[in-house]
């Protein structure tokens, strides 16, 4: 799956499960994305840009960092994910 900009966050979720351990530790304003309720409503229609946007984050950053770890190519191939996940997404930039 090619994540980019418009990629919706259900479809992330359905695609890689591990995203969803990941959304609260990306921003706590994204926690709720996760949420089984709002997983069948909102996150079908929420992009990564407007949650980016939401969380006060750079979605080039977001993205550059998220694709390695979910597609288990290059900083996430080995070992545990989600622990390097959140390791990785301590480093994504804030929105200016």
């Amino acid at each position: 799956m090619k994540i980019t900009p418009s990629t919706k966050i259900a479809a992330l979720l359905e695609a890689y499960p591990q995203f969803g351990d990941m959304l609260g530790n990306i921003s706590p304003a994204l926690k709720k994305l996760n949420s089984p309720l709002v997983r069948k409503t909102l996150a079908k229609v929420t992009s990564l840009e407007q949650a980016a946007s939401m969380a006060g984050l750079d979605v080039g950053d977001l993205i550059s960092k998220l694709t390695p770890l979910l597609t288990g190519k290059g900083e996430g191939d080995s070992g545990d994910l989600l622990a390097k996940g959140l390791e990785v997404l301590k480093t994504i930039k804030k929105k200016k």
